[in-house]
């Protein structure tokens, strides 16, 4: 690694630069969405809240699924996230290291290209082409901790030579950023071990292959049973692990399969095509699209994270074998064919929507009534209230230490703050939002409740009161 950094100075700066400008525009754009309330993911308040909660006594408790989060993922990287919690009430570090992770992808993208044997410039290429791949800017935009699990994995895989502790604590940390992580790792040290096989190295590499398999079937076994042990703690009828079950339902190969392979593969330029056995790393995770379950079917939301890592490391393999072609026929404009190649599919996806939600990559415009909506939010709640939030301001609201619940019947207590964004009721069925809406109306104009903030469809609704001072309004809204 000392030699590559040092021979290839100029290119190691280009790509920090691309990094540093990647995180400073992903952030620009991040910051854009929270305060236009475009953070209607409720993973991220509820992930946010489960950080928040082990840091105040309540370990990974979540307010979406109301359980323990570890009866629905194994995930104890986000254990080291906890501190971020400490910056803010709100989760925009969080978010942020999800972008931090998105963005610095080209560091191990350009180790595993340098090794592959690329130009500099077709190297910073790759990097390029990564960041710019429409599946990525679904990573960043859906804010997802999945974001760690392909940086760390393309980090495995530009280490996995080097095997000293750098390469065990990646190795672990991967892994640990969701429970099928495991499998996605040990599919890549199969690969290894049978090119290693074919290429006939030495007894070492098998030894390296046997301990990275111990390792992960390991910890297969222990998210097993940390995700059952979990689960069956908690109360009868909670959510878990098995309430996803249903979406492996109904397995069928079809149209929507091929076109979303169609997309993998033009998302790379097509270069993963020429990978040669890299290509059936890519294929390796195709149940995702074979369920019935259309977010998975199709990649969108954040599904496309175990192709990603091994999508990049074929395109890498690809554009290397290309590279060599064109040396072997002497074909003189042959690596400036490729590096317009490269650059026209990365420039064309730049300027597309994101394959998450159809956003594009650009800053929203913050209006006058998104920096109230903040401003009232932070204000009005106090640090210790109980809040009952509705689906599409749970990003919105700063977090409390007794926590912040679902709009849900249960969570409506005389007690309890009422958030309503009711121009973002995202997340629940209209007819059941606006009935639980009304009900809480009714106490207002019963004058057990006030509305202490009324404006841009934002309302903040106090908890029971004993006067009948409430300031009252109308449901015409509703």
């Amino acid at each position: 690694m000392n030699e590559l950094l040092q021979k290839y100075r100029s290119l190691w700066f280009a790509v920090l630069l691309l990094c540093l400008v990647s995180f400073a525009w992903m952030q620009y754009v991040s910051v854009s969405r929270f305060l236009t309330g475009h953070w209607y993911l409720a993973d991220v308040g509820n992930i946010w809240a489960c950080l928040a909660n082990t840091a105040h006594g309540r370990f990974m408790y979540s307010p979406m699924m109301e359980v323990n989060h570890f009866a629905c993922h194994f995930t104890p990287f986000l254990l080291l996230l906890v501190p971020l919690t400490w910056c803010s009430d709100y989760a925009l570090p969080l978010v942020s290291s999800y972008l931090f992770a998105i963005a610095f992808c080209p560091i191990p993208i350009t180790l595993l290209a340098l090794r592959k044997g690329l130009s500099p410039v077709l190297t910073f290429l790759c990097g390029v082409l990564f960041l710019c791949n429409i599946y990525v800017g679904s990573l960043a935009l859906a804010d997802h901790f999945e974001a760690w699990y392909v940086f760390l994995m393309l980090c495995v895989m530009a280490t996995w030579q080097r095997r000293g502790v750098l390469f065990w604590l990646l190795l672990v940390l991967a892994m640990s950023v969701r429970e099928d992580a495991g499998v996605w790792v040990l599919v890549y040290a199969i690969y290894e071990s049978v090119s290693a096989k074919l290429n006939g190295s030495c007894a070492k590499e098998r030894n390296h292959f046997l301990r990275v398999c111990s390792v992960c079937l390991l910890w297969l076994l222990m998210s097993g049973i940390v995700l059952f042990g979990v689960s069956q703690a908690q109360p009868a009828g909670s959510s878990s692990i098995s309430d996803y079950t249903e979406r492996f339902a109904g397995f069928g190969f079809g149209w929507d399969t091929v076109q979303t392979l169609g997309i993998l593969v033009l998302s790379v330029g097509g270069l993963c095509l020429f990978s040669g056995k890299a290509l059936f790393l890519c294929l390796i995770p195709l149940p995702i699209l074979l369920v019935g379950f259309p977010f998975m079917r199709e990649l969108r939301y954040y599904y496309s994270y175990p192709f990603l890592p091994f999508l990049t490391f074929a395109m890498i393999s690809g554009c290397a074998a290309v590279t060599r072609y064109f040396d072997r026929k002497q074909f003189v404009w042959g690596k400036s064919v490729l590096v317009i190649w490269m650059s026209v599919f990365a420039i064309a996806q730049l300027f597309l929507p994101t394959f998450t939600d159809g956003y594009y990559r650009k800053p929203w415009t913050i209006t006058a009534k998104d920096v109230r909506a903040k401003q009232a939010l932070s204000a009005i709640l106090p640090r210790d209230a109980k809040v009952a939030v509705s689906f599409g301001a749970f990003g919105l609201v700063p977090y409390r230490s007794q926590g912040m619940n679902m709009f849900e019947e249960k969570y409506i207590t005389s007690d309890s703050w009422v958030v309503l964004w009711l121009a973002r009721h995202c997340g629940m069925e209209q007819e059941r939002f606006m009935r639980l809406a009304r009900s809480v109306m009714d106490e207002v104009d019963a004058g057990r409740r006030r509305v202490r903030y009324d404006r841009d469809d934002l309302l903040i609704i106090s908890p029971v009161v004993s006067d009948d001072s409430a300031t009252t309004t109308t449901r015409q809204r509703l």
